[in-house]
């Protein structure tokens, strides 16, 4: 019998109402505990990893919902400063070659 997700990434339903998700796997994988909310117009998202590591992402819209920002910001337990990126999404119309 095939294990759940084998062929096709998990996904994990995260309350946007800072509620706490507990994310463990077997294996080599460590759990991750993961909160979500909003500030304002920004769906904040941190997870903290059981090595201490932590990721916290930020999604917002921009250009008039055209566009998704995502800023991620990982603090590792050797690092005294975070390290950030940000992603920018564009939309794309219906039938152009980006899809």
């Amino acid at each position: 019998m095939a294990r759940p997700c084998q062929d096709a990434p998990c996904l994990t339903p995260l309350p946007s109402d800072n509620r706490g998700v507990t994310v463990s796997a077997s294996g080599a994988l460590q759990g991750e505990v993961s909160t979500a909310g909003w500030e304002k117009e920004v769906l904040v998202v941190e997870t903290t990893t059981d090595a201490g590591t932590r990721v916290l992402e930020r999604y917002r819209l921009a250009a008039g919902g055209q566009r998704l920002l995502v800023t991620r910001e990982l603090l590792t337990l050797q690092d005294s400063e975070p390290v950030t990126a940000e992603t920018v999404y564009d939309r794309q119309p219906p039938g152009s070659d980006a899809e």
